[in-house]
């Protein structure tokens, strides 16, 4: 079984059709643990909120991918236990503590991150972390 920290950018796609949902979607099909840290659950309506103000989905819609969401079986990772670690990777990655919340549980659960965000992908490939990230949609 494959274990995976995912991230709100990841998540959305199970629901919402955009460019790489099919990729995003097969990840799912093998049954993988999937990591996230509290954080997730804040993350994934406000992408969906955004989502509904830009017309890109209806509000019906946004609902329903919400309510599938808790579906899904997730280790949950407390913020608080991981904010201490997250906040320091913050500080030196200089990358947001929100993305250090997901590489701090992709490092201590030894489940990299799953993430469609190219710029964060980028960012990491030449530190230590960058075997800690993979990028669904093409590229590093």
């Amino acid at each position: 079984m494959s274990r995976w920290t995912v991230d709100a950018s990841v998540a959305v796609k199970w629901f919402v059709s955009e460019e790489f949902s099919g990729e995003a979607a097969a990840l799912l099909e093998d049954g993988p643990e999937l990591f996230v840290p509290e954080l997730f659950f804040a993350e994934v309506p406000n992408v969906l909120w955004k989502k509904v103000i830009r017309r890109q989905v209806t509000e019906e819609d946004a609902r329903e991918a919400h309510r599938a969401l808790g579906d899904i079986a997730f280790r949950v990772v407390s913020n608080q236990e991981i904010a201490p670690t997250a906040f320091d990777l913050a500080l030196s990655l200089n990358r947001s503590a929100y993305d250090c919340f997901y590489l701090t549980v992709a490092r201590t659960f030894d489940a990299p991150l799953l993430t469609a965000d190219a710029k964060l992908a980028e960012a990491l490939r030449s530190t230590p972390f960058a075997s800690h990230i993979r990028r669904i949609g093409g590229g590093p």
